[in-house]
């Protein structure tokens, strides 16, 4: 599969900001608007945000933690049109809250 990212205007700009100030740290909060619209059991990587793409800066995601006690899976989110965002496995049964090492199922 080729995987083809246009780094827009913005990253390259975030990328010479990063390069000008030395002591400067820049961090993208990702957000939780994962969705597996293709049906193959991944987050779509069209998913990610723009920021992802720049080079000097961290792109932050929401991991699981350890909470075995909640039983919930990935299954169980729906878009804005109430469409399940992960109707297929292994994200549909993955529980959301039982691996530290785990990203969430909604992180981009």
């Amino acid at each position: 599969m080729l995987v083809l990212i246009i780094i827009p205007h913005t990253v390259n700009k975030i990328d010479e900001g990063a390069h000008q100030y030395d002591d400067l740290v820049i961090l993208f909060a990702m957000g939780n608007e994962g969705k597996d619209s293709d049906l193959n059991g991944e987050v779509d990587i069209a998913w990610l945000q723009r920021q992802a793409a720049a080079k000097n800066s961290f792109a932050i995601g929401a991991t699981e933690n350890w909470r075995p006690e909640l039983s919930s899976t990935c299954g169980l989110y729906q878009d804005s049109d109430d469409n399940i965002k992960f109707p297929v496995d292994p994200i549909e049964s993955d529980f959301e809250s039982n691996n530290i090492e785990g990203v969430w199922c909604n992180s981009n």
